[in-house]
């Protein structure tokens, strides 16, 4: 029995002798590895308690045992340090808030941008800012952006994206806001239009919309629009086509060839007998007509009537005056001489004027030369007296 009690002595030993190595290489480790390691010290436990007992005793004087340094320096096994350091699993949350810190920083610097004018440099921030961190504060105001610069299209991107969120809080009350925004642009939006024709390589081709030249796809107002397409050797091509806004529509147009032209011979051309060319009849000359001679000397008629009528009177007037020398006498006397003197004055003038028209000058039947060639004689009459005034061109 001695040899069974050695070899459990022995046993006892040696597992309170590796308890004892265990606990002093926890005890060697730094200060702060005593927290993630106290997980591996159930390990050992059930088996020290029962035997600390039984064999205390016997191990007492069990020097040679109690020297086995070789086993003592196991320090391998403390060595298991880094697997109790579980550091890693804080890397996420620590590389969320920087991502929060540094997308609420280009939102910031975006706002900065958006006041000041500045939109288009704001937009480009406040989409680096969404994509550190997408939310639908960032969306929104590129939506925003979008429309101040006059991009439609772009707004209503920016606008569903922000809806594609599911916004909530304070953000949930702007979702009427960006659907009322969306049905608004949309309407504005031009609509495109692909025209395309078969075969493509005829011979001068030309598609034209609305009679203006076109090619590849083209943005046109929503509504109702005339395509029209020619080709050499193919019967032209139109129709009309109605677009809604922001709608993308292809149109297909075949074109049909003409059928081959036949040439036909050119008849005979008959003998032409030529014309004798007739002369025109003589030009007659308009009669000439005498009554402006009988005009003009019926007025110097009337002058010549006026003129002795006036000049009795001042003959009269110059008796008067002679017999009763008074300045009433003497106005009455000369305002009749000067009457007098313009009637004859007239008179004569008009009376060599009718008698040049009714026997000088071109006659019947002469040409426009020589009836420019006849003088000219016209009578005036001035604030003083009156004359006679007369041309000749030649």
């Amino acid at each position: 029995m001695r040899p069974r009690v050695e070899l459990a002595g022995f046993r006892g030993v040696a597992i309170v002798a590796g308890s004892l190595l265990a606990t002093s290489a926890l005890a060697q480790q730094p200060h702060g590895a005593h927290a993630p390691a106290a997980p591996a010290a159930p390990h050992p436990a059930p088996v020290a308690a029962p035997v600390a007992a039984p064999v205390a005793a016997p191990v007492a004087a069990a020097a040679p045992v109690a020297a086995a340094a070789p086993v003592a320096a196991a320090a391998p096994v403390a060595a298991a340090a880094p697997v109790a350091a579980p550091a890693p699993v804080a890397a996420p949350a620590a590389d969320e808030k920087a991502a929060k810190d540094e997308a609420r920083k280009f939102f910031d610097e975006g706002k900065k941008l958006f006041d000041a004018g500045k939109v288009a440099e704001a937009v480009e921030v406040f989409k680096k800012a969404d994509a550190k961190l997408p939310g639908a504060a960032p969306r929104l105001r590129i939506a925003e952006a979008y429309e101040k610069l006059n991009k439609p299209a772009e707004a209503v991107a920016a606008y569903r994206a922000f809806l594609s969120l599911n916004p909530t809080g304070k953000f949930a009350e702007k979702i009427p806001l960006a659907k009322e925004r969306i049905a608004a642009i949309e309407v504005t939006l031009p609509a495109t239009l692909t025209v395309t024709v078969s075969p493509a390589d005829a011979k001068g081709l030309i598609v034209s919309v609305d009679g203006a030249p076109a090619a590849g796809p083209l943005s046109l107002k929503a509504g109702d629009h005339r395509v029209e397409v020619k080709a050499e050797g193919y019967e032209p091509h139109a129709e009309s086509r109605s677009l809604k806004p922001n709608e993308k529509a292809e149109l297909a147009v075949s074109l049909k060839a003409l059928p081959p032209t036949v040439l036909l011979a050119p008849a005979p051309v008959a003998a032409v007998t030529p014309v004798t060319p007739v002369a025109p009849p003589p030009a007659i000359a308009p009669k000439r007509s005498n009554v402006p001679a009988f005009v003009t000397l019926g007025i110097a008629g009337a002058g010549a009537a006026l003129g002795t009528t006036f000049g009795i009177l001042a003959l009269q007037g110059s008796s008067d005056f002679n017999a009763n020398p008074t300045e009433d006498n003497a106005q009455k006397a000369e305002r009749n001489a000067l009457i007098a003197d313009m009637s004859f004055g007239v008179a004569l003038t008009f009376g060599i004027t009718g008698a040049v028209l009714l026997f000088s000058g071109a006659e019947d039947g002469a040409d426009e030369k020589a009836a420019m060639s006849r003088p000219v004689i016209a009578p005036f009459v001035g604030s003083t007296g009156g004359g006679v005034a007369g041309t000749w061109r030649f």
